[in-house]
């Protein structure tokens, strides 16, 4: 019996600059952000050993190609390099379409030479093709075997173009370890029908497609949600882990690394059982309030503060976006109150570009033959009629009339 235990990471995207969120952290919360992400990667050593795992699955985007170009980032390479190589566990790395293998790659040992780094030491297995190949794990040679690729550049196309042609990336791909050896696929690609921030796709494949391969176990990279992979049975046969550390808008709530464990006993398909490890202590939570009928600023103040009490922790970073309208005469202080809502968090950023004035309704009615007196009166006999379902599409439509005939500024800056 094969029983074999794994911590999976990826986008870490190690070193990114953080500083293009909509959350738009101040300095010193940024510096703070980017020492949080280099404790998290200092800790992996440790990691490993207090869940006495055997090896470090690494699918892909431990960098962006692009930032560590500068000598500025080259520091933090050096402490993701350091870490990795202290290592007391084999360490398997598939280069994604971001940290990509190339001649001018960090990876690559030319590269590592000219910015006096050592060699990758031999516990460290990083896969260097641009097609699927097959290596004994070190120190489990006969009983462990990874199938993995390399992408060779960052190429990524949207989807609804439909101006490229793309090639399924696990296409002719079989298994070719005996059946009794534990077979791991590990790539970086684009699930056909996972959850998406974005509609760029490298890379692409499909449920089916994986789980046809009949492959133990397939850690996966690319995509920043956590997501498994279940057959007809719920057997998990694979998992993104998502990305570990939240940077920014398309990495809201928890972040997660994947410390499982596969049992092999025979010929057959491994038991796979794998639980998602928060990894960072903050979380990026997008908050979107509607503000209904508001009257005053202590009506608004009650409605957010009870929201943010129960969507958000103290140490959460907060994207908060109010949508709504206001009366005309309600003075608002929107710095005043992005401060005082957030003294009680890590950090908050108030959006208000959707909140719009409302109308005095009965001042138009004064003059029912003027325009918007007849728009208004014929809207509220429709509401007064209306099946309640409807109500609120009508209210909308109201207001929505309303700020196109009078051809309002509808944002309040």
């Amino acid at each position: 019996m094969i029983r074999f235990r794994f911590l999976q990471l990826s986008d870490l995207h190690f070193g990114s600059p953080m500083a293009s969120s909509k959350l738009m952290l101040p300095p010193e919360k940024l510096a703070q952000r980017h020492a949080e992400f280099e404790a998290l990667v200092r800790s992996l050593p440790e990691m490993v050993a207090t869940h006495k795992v055997d090896a470090l699955l690494l699918p892909g985007d431990l960098w962006d190609h692009e930032s560590f170009g500068s000598s500025g980032q080259l520091s933090q390479f050096r402490v993701l390099y350091n870490t990795l190589c202290q290592m007391e566990i084999p360490v398997v790395i598939t280069p994604g379409n971001h940290d990509y293998y190339s001649t001018s790659s960090f990876y690559h040992p030319q590269v590592l030479a000219l910015n006096d780094f050592p060699a990758w030491p031999s516990h460290i297995t990083i896969f260097t093709s641009p097609r699927f190949e097959s290596k004994d794990l070190p120190g489990w040679e006969g009983q462990v075997q990874l199938t993995g690729k390399a992408f060779f550049d960052n190429i990524e196309f949207y989807q609804d173009t439909g101006s490229a042609r793309y090639e399924r990336v696990l296409s002719g791909l079989e298994p070719n370890a005996p059946a009794e050896v534990l077979r791991i696929l590990q790539f970086h690609g684009s699930r056909d029908d996972a959850n998406r921030f974005e509609e760029k796709i490298a890379a692409p494949f499909s449920k089916q497609e994986l789980l046809a391969l009949n492959y133990d176990y397939a850690a996966v990279g690319h995509y920043h949600r956590y997501d498994t992979f279940t057959d007809s049975t719920d057997v998990v046969r694979g998992a993104y882990a998502g990305s570990p550390f939240a940077r920014g808008m398309d990495e809201t709530g928890e972040r997660y690394g994947i410390l499982g464990e596969l049992i092999k006993d025979g010929t057959g398909l491994a038991e796979a059982r794998i639980q998602p490890l928060v990894l960072d202590p903050r979380k990026i939570v997008h908050l979107s309030v509607q503000l209904g009928q508001i009257q005053s600023l202590e009506e608004l103040q009650t409605q957010v503060i009870a929201d943010l009490a129960m969507k958000a922790q103290p140490q959460d970073m907060v994207y908060l976006a109010l949508q709504g309208r206001i009366p005309p005469g309600l003075a608002v202080d929107w710095e005043a109150l992005e401060k005082s809502w957030g003294q009680s968090l890590f950090h908050l950023r108030l959006d208000h570009d959707q909140v719009t004035l409302s109308y005095d309704i009965q001042c138009f009615l004064e003059d029912p033959y003027s325009l918007e007196g007849r728009y208004i009166q014929a809207i509220q006999n429709a509401i007064a009629t209306a099946p309640a379902e409807e109500k609120t599409i009508l209210e909308q439509a109201l207001y929505m009339g309303l700020d196109a005939l009078t051809q309002r500024e509808i944002l309040v800056r």
